[in-house]
């Protein structure tokens, strides 16, 4: 996909929730998520022709909270 940034799950892609988990709990164990000095963290998905942003964008925050959600 290059730079393309395709939604998290789509047919063939690298990217969904147990990828995006486990990049959370990395982020956890290296100590860069904290309480002290929160960082920001974010994400870029688009969508392909014919697909609706606000659909891509409600599937990344289900995404995001379902791999919260296991961590």
């Amino acid at each position: 996909y290059g730079d393309e940034h395709p939604r998290f799950g789509i047919k063939g892609g690298e990217n969904d929730v147990a990828e995006l988990t486990e990049y959370l709990r990395v982020l956890l164990d290296i100590g860069y998520l904290n309480t002290d000095n929160p960082p920001f963290v974010s994400f870029e998905v688009k969508p392909l022709p014919g697909e609706h942003p606000e659909v891509i964008i409600a599937n990344g925050k289900r995404v995001l909270r379902e791999a919260w959600a296991r961590v």
